[in-house]
């Protein structure tokens, strides 16, 4: 597993991006999900307004039509860092979406 964490001074500002990291260590350990095909993404999304969840599953697709073989989940620590964000109820949900992917959502 791979993670990423692109907002390095807003993480080193900011407590309760800080404290999303115990909770997402901890529901990727309690998962099923396969680590070794796992990306983890951390950004700082400055929009307050923005279409993403704090937690998301996305698959990271070979060149093709061959399904995704591994997947990239993408934090949101500004959504993590508010006072009512469930981290691990959130990365536990976007984890199922490994075995259970949306196929109303049609990736770019």
């Amino acid at each position: 597993m791979e993670i990423e964490v692109r907002p390095v001074r807003k993480l080193r500002e900011s407590a309760g991006a800080q404290a999303a990291f115990g909770p997402l260590i901890g529901a990727l350990a309690e998962s099923d999900a396969d680590l070794s095909r796992l990306r983890v993404v951390c950004d700082w999304i400055q929009y307050r307004n923005n279409f993403r969840d704090i937690a998301m599953i996305r698959p990271i697709l070979a060149a093709g039509d061959a399904a995704a073989e591994e997947h990239e989940l993408a934090i949101d620590l500004r959504r993590c860092a508010q006072p009512d964000a469930d981290v691990a109820a959130t990365v536990t949900s976007a984890l199922a979406g490994i075995e259970a992917p949306d196929s109303s959502v049609v990736w770019l």
